[in-house]
C-alpha cells in the first residue's frame, strides 16, 4: 500500500544522500554542487513517487474497477454495438420521454432498462447484471 511506497521512496531518497532542504552554508563551489545534487536528488524523488502512484492508479482502475470492461460495455450498449438493446429499450420508454422532464417517472425508466436488459442479450452480461443489482 501507500505507507510501503513512501517508507521505499524516502528510503530512496536516503541512499542518494537525503534532500537537505532549508540548509545554506557559504556559497563556494562545492556548497553550489552539493545544492545542485539535492535538486536532482529532490527531481528524481518526485519523479519515483509519480510512477509509483501512476502505477498503482492504472492497477486499481484496471483490475478493482474493471475500467476496460465499462469501456466495451459503453461500447456495446450505448453506442449501439449492440442493436438489439438499444431497440427494446426505446420500445420500452420511447413514450413516456416524449413528456416534460419533470413529469417522467425514475421507476417507469429504471423498469423500461430492466426490462429492455431482460429481452435483449445484455441479460447475459455479467457487467451489466452487476449494474442493476
Amino acid at each position: 500500500g501507500w505507507a510501503e511506497a513512501s517508507a521505499a521512496a524516502v528510503a530512496g531518497v536516503s541512499a542518494r544522500g537525503g534532500l537537505a532542504y532549508g540548509q545554506r552554508n557559504n556559497a563556494d563551489c562545492a556548497d553550489v554542487a552539493r545544492e545542485a545534487n539535492q535538486g536532482s536528488a529532490l527531481e528524481s524523488a518526485v519523479s519515483e513517487a509519480a510512477r509509483r502512484i501512476d502505477e498503482r492508479l492504472m492497477e486499481i482502475l484496471f483490475k478493482r474497477f474493471r475500467f476496460a470492461d465499462h469501456c466495451v460495455a459503453i461500447k456495446r450498449y450505448l453506442l449501439l454495438g449492440q442493436g438489439d438493446f438499444i431497440q427494446s429499450l426505446l420500445d420500452l420508454a420511447g413514450p413516456d420521454l416524449n413528456a416534460r422532464a419533470h413529469l417522467i417517472s425514475a421507476y417507469k425508466m429504471t423498469g423500461a432498462l430492466e426490462g429492455a436488459v431482460r429481452s435483449s442479450n445484455a441479460q447475459f452480461d455479467e457487467l451489466a447484471q452487476t449494474h442493476l443489482r
